[in-house]
C-alpha cells in the first residue's frame, strides 16, 4: 500500500479530480480550498484514496472519505482510515463522527468492521434523485 499525504491549500485540485472519480454529487476545487483554508480541517490522501475530517477540540467528523473505483475491494479504505484514525489520536483526538447514508452497504460495512457504532439516525437527511434518505449518525471511540 502505498503512503499517505498530508493534505494541504495545493491539494484542492487533486481531491476534487479524484472526488469526482468517487462521487456521482462531487465536490469541485473551490469547494476544497475553502475546506482545506479552515485551521479545523485536517485529511490525507494518495493517488487512489483521501479522507478529509474537521477536528474540534478532542473529536473528529469525517467529511468525505473515497476510493477511486479501480482501487476498490483491496483494503485500500481499511488502511487509510486506520492510518488517519491513528493520526488523530496522537494528536489528541479520543472520538470521531460521521453520518452515512442508511443505502451505503459497502460504507456502513467499513466503518462497522473499523468499530463505528450508530449513535443516531437523521431522518431524510440525503436527497437523492428527488427522494429523502436517512442517514445513521456512527461513533467511535479511539
Amino acid at each position: 500500500m502505498s503512503q499517505f499525504n498530508l493534505v494541504c491549500l495545493p491539494y484542492a485540485e487533486p481531491l476534487s479530480v479524484l472526488h469526482r472519480s468517487c462521487f456521482e454529487r462531487y465536490w469541485d476545487k473551490s469547494s476544497f480550498e475553502s475546506l482545506l483554508k479552515l485551521p479545523t480541517t485536517c485529511g490525507w490522501m494518495n493517488e487512489n484514496a483521501f479522507v478529509l475530517f474537521s477536528v474540534c477540540a478532542d473529536e473528529a467528523e469525517i467529511l468525505t472519505l473515497g476510493v477511486c473505483p479501480s482501487a476498490r475491494k483491496k483494503g485500500l479504505a481499511t488502511y487509510l482510515l486506520s492510518y488517519a484514525i491513528e493520526q488523530l489520536k496522537q494528536n489528541g483526538v479520543v472520538s470521531v463522527f460521521l453520518d452515512v447514508s442508511v443505502e451505503n452497504l459497502a460504507a456502513i460495512a467499513l466503518y462497522t468492521k473499523m468499530g463505528f457504532n450508530q449513535i443516531a439516525l437523521r431522518k431524510g437527511y440525503y436527497t437523492e434523485k428527488n427522494r429523502k434518505i436517512d442517514a445513521l449518525i456512527l461513533k467511535k471511540q479511539i
